[in-house]
């Protein structure tokens, strides 16, 4: 799965418009920022913001849990992990995907801020978190593949986004 999602990224970067080489900083915040659109796309009861009343969209939701993943396979890429690798991160983020989690969304939110805030955090960690997250949600590896998919086609016609 992690190697489907590097392929669709290869495509998408070599395509978006860029003013400056990205960097590992550049990716985590990026994915921290889409945290925090995470936070204010959840249940009311998860949301931050106590005083902005907002609807609950799902379809919203899940949107910025994805985008969340864009950001991650960006880190992995940096790495340039080998092939072995590559099936052990697909496999880890299987296994916490399909794992009953004992937390709310909301801190599971928090456990993959924290290992993107760690500048000691491996990768498989923060994939773990992220799988956690998505058990959390409901959201499991067929669907986190087709909403990686369709981002991936709307992001390529975007026209503030890509060549």
């Amino acid at each position: 799965m992690i190697s489907k999602f590097m392929r669709l990224q290869k495509i998408l970067d070599a395509n978006m418009v860029h003013i400056r080489e990205r960097n590992e900083i550049d990716i985590r915040q990026s994915a921290l920022a889409e945290c925090t659109e995470l936070n204010e796309e959840m249940k009311p009861e998860f949301r931050h913001k106590t005083w902005k009343p907002k609807e609950y969209n799902r379809e919203d939701e899940k949107k910025e849990l994805i985008d969340i993943l864009f950001f991650i396979v960006q880190m992995i890429m940096l790495e340039k992990p080998s092939a072995d690798m590559i099936e052990s991160y697909s496999s880890l983020l299987n296994h916490s995907v399909y794992r009953e989690v004992k937390v709310s969304p909301v801190v599971a939110l928090m456990r993959v801020q924290n290992a993107l805030s760690s500048s000691v955090a491996t990768l498989g960690s923060i994939l773990f978190n992220y799988g956690e997250l998505c058990s959390t949600l409901d959201v499991g590896m067929a669907e986190l593949e087709r909403l990686y998919e369709e981002k991936f086609k709307y992001n390529m016609k975007r026209e503030d986004f890509a060549r």
